[in-house]
């Protein structure tokens, strides 16, 4: 995978964790999130992604919020894990994705984060 693409599935990946840090701090209980989940809670994303639709759907922003959810429920091994995850199901879009539009999910889905978005993002932190 391309570092575009890897640093684009980190960043979302980012804003969930920057948001779990805004909003429980120093309460984390480690949380494990398969790839498979992460995978089907985005895959309703998928349209949105690749520029099909626009806005992105209810399904796709549930997907959104539950991951996020989850992230903000989890420790930094889940989110560097989940992170990891993230590369995965990005990956599956190939040069069908856009960027734009991952960057802006979580805005459009109503999360807001104090975090700014790097499409340059590194799971290990």
């Amino acid at each position: 995978m391309d570092m575009t693409k890897r640093g684009i599935t980190c960043a979302l990946l980012l804003v969930l964790a920057a948001a779990y840090a805004a909003v429980v701090p120093g309460q984390a209980a480690e949380v494990i999130i398969s790839c498979s989940t992460v995978d089907a809670a985005l895959a309703p994303c998928a349209h949105y992604l690749t520029g099909q639709e626009n806005p992105p759907s209810a399904e796709c922003c549930g997907g959104v919020r539950s991951t996020h959810e989850a992230a903000i429920r989890g420790g930094s091994q889940t989110r560097r894990e989940t992170c990891e995850c993230l590369h995965q199901v990005v990956a599956k879009y190939g040069d069908n994705l856009k960027d734009e539009t991952l960057t802006a999910l979580p805005g459009r889905c109503g999360l807001h984060v104090d975090t700014p978005f790097s499409l340059h993002a590194n799971c290990s932190r």
